[in-house]
C-alpha cells in the first residue's frame, strides 16, 4: 500500500505513513462490522487524533485528505483526546482544548519523536496506547524530559555542523554568504538528530542543507530543503552512488557507503548550483495582504484561525504593516540550548494603535532598533492567550527599517 508508487490508483498522492495506516484501519474495521464481528473498543473516531499527530509531524503537505484528516483529528483531540494524547498535552504545558497544527508540531510532535531520536520508540508507544491516567503522566513526563536532552544534543551538533560548513568555505562572520549547499558530516553526530539539525542549518540559511552521521563505513544522512528545490530530485540525480534513499521535496534520508561522501558533497553542490530557485537563494516572503491594526479584531481573528490547520504546503496568511513606530524592544527568553533568544516588540501606527509582536529567535537583531524606528513587518496574526485572556498579537517574520517619507 503505498499511494506514491507509479501503479496505485489512489486519488490523493501525500498520505503521511498514518494516514495510510489510518485508511488500512478502517478498512479492516469496516469488515469486521459487515461480519458482525467484534471491534472491541476501537473506532474510525478514536484513532483520529493519531492520525493528526503523525500527519502534521512527519512535515507532509496540509491539503486535500491530509487537511481533512487534521482537522477532523484536531476536533477530536480538543473535545475527547485518548489518555496518553492527554497526558502529553498536559507534560507540553498545552491548556486543554488549545492544540492546533502548530502547536502539534513544535511541542507534542517533538516529545514523541525524543525517545526514538535519543534512545528506542517504546515509551512513546506505551504512552500512545496507556488507558491508566496516572501511568500515562509518568511516561508523558520521561518523554518531556528526553525531549530537553534531545534540544541540547540537537544543538551540539547543529553547532558543529555548521563549524564544518564554515571551515570547509572558508566562511566567516554571520554575513558571509553561505554556498548553494550545506554539506557536513561527523561520526560524532548522533544519528537521531541529524534532520533536526539540518533543519537549523536551512532556517539560519535558507540553504538545502546535509547533515551525515558516519558509522563504520556506512553513512546515513538526512537532508532538509527550501521551497524551490526539490531535495529528494536531488538525491535521484545520485542513485547510483547511495544504497537507499527516499523522502519528499523538503526532507529525505539516504544511506551510503562513508568512503563516497565527498563525491556525494560535491555532486550535490553541482546540483543546487544548477537548480537554484527562482530568484536565487534570496529569502523571500510572500504577502497576502497589506494590514493596519486599526483593520483587525477579533472578529477578524476567528475568521483567519477558521482557515486551520495550516502547515506545509497551507501556510497561514502573512501580512504586511508599513510604517509601525517601535515604542518598545526588548530581548525575551534565554538562550537555551543554543538557540538565540526572542525580540519582543510593541508597536504603534499612526493612529497611535499600538499592537505587541513577538519576533522568534531574532533577539540578536535588537541592535538594528531604537525606539521611535519606522519599521515595516511581514508578520502573522495570532491571538495570544496569558493569564485566562486573549490578546491581538503579531508573529513577525521579518522586518526592515521603512523608506523615508
Amino acid at each position: 500500500m503505498d499511494p506514491k508508487r507509479p501503479d496505485c490508483a489512489y486519488g490523493f498522492k501525500h498520505l503521511a505513513g498514518v494516514g495510510v495506516a489510518f485508511r488500512l484501519a478502517q478498512c479492516l474495521l469496516r469488515q469486521a462490522r459487515d461480519a458482525g464481528q467484534s471491534r472491541g473498543n476501537v473506532s474510525e473516531a478514536s484513532l483520529l487524533d493519531l492520525v493528526a499527530l503523525g500527519t502534521v509531524a512527519d512535515v507532509v503537505p496540509l491539503i486535500g485528505e491530509n487537511r481533512a484528516l487534521v482537522r477532523a483529528g484536531l476536533e477530536h483531540m480538543n473535545r475527547k483526546p485518548q489518555i496518553g494524547v492527554q497526558a502529553l498535552i498536559q507534560a507540553a504545558g498545552l491548556k486543554p482544548g488549545t492544540v492546533t497544527s502548530d502547536r502539534i508540531g513544535f511541542a507534542l510532535g517533538p516529545r514523541l519523536n525524543a525517545a526514538g531520536r535519543l534512545e528506542h520508540a517504546r515509551a512513546a508507544y506505551d504512552l500512545l496506547m496507556c488507558d491508566d491516567p496516572a501511568r500515562a503522566a509518568d511516561l508523558a513526563g520521561t518523554l518531556d524530559r528526553q525531549n530537553s536532552e534531545r534540544q541540547s544534543v540537537t544543538a551540539a551538533v547543529a553547532d558543529s555542523a555548521e563549524r564544518q560548513v564554515m571551515a570547509t568555505h572558508a566562511l566567516s562572520g554571520d554575513d558571509a554568504p553561505a554556498p548553494p549547499l550545506l554539506f557536513a558530516a561527523s561520526p560524532e553526530y548522533h544519528i537521531g538528530v541529524i534532520g533536526l539539525a539540518a533543519a537549523r542549518l536551512v532556517e539560519k540559511h535558507h540553504r538545502p542543507a546535509v547533515v551525515v552521521s558516519i558509522n563504520g563505513e556506512e553513512a546515513r544522512g538526512s537532508c532538509r530543503s527550501i521551497n524551490g528545490f526539490d531535495i529528494t530530485a536531488a538525491l535521484d540525480e545520485c542513485a547510483d552512488l547511495l544504497l537507499k534513499h527516499g523522502g519528499h521535496e523538503a526532507a529525505a534520508g539516504f544511506t551510503v557507503h562513508a568512503d563516497a561522501l565527498e563525491v556525494l558533497r560535491g555532486r550535490l553542490s553541482d546540483i543546487a548550483r544548477r537548480r537554484q530557485p527562482e530568484g536565487g537563494w534570496t529569502r523571500i516572503i510572500h504577502i497576502d495582504a497589506e494590514v493596519a491594526p486599526t483593520e483587525v479584531n477579533a472578529q477578524v481573528i476567528a475568521e483567519l484561525q477558521s482557515l486551520e490547520p495550516h502547515g506545509q504546503g497551507n501556510p497561514k496568511p502573512t501580512f504586511v504593516v508599513r510604517g509601525a513606530v517601535v515604542s518598545d524592544a526588548r530581548r525575551v527568553g534565554r538562550a537555551e540550548n543554543g538557540a538565540p533568544p526572542h525580540l519582543r516588540l510593541r508597536v504603534t501606527d499612526a493612529r497611535r494603535v499600538t499592537w505587541d509582536a513577538i519576533a522568534w529567535r531574532m533577539g540578536d537583531r535588537i541592535r538594528q532598533l531604537t525606539v521611535g524606528t519606522r519599521v515595516d513587518l511581514a508578520c502573522r496574526l495570532n491571538a495570544n492567550e496569558w493569564n485566562g485572556e486573549s490578546r491581538l498579537q503579531l508573529e513577525v517574520l521579518d522586518f526592515r527599517e521603512a523608506d523615508a517619507g
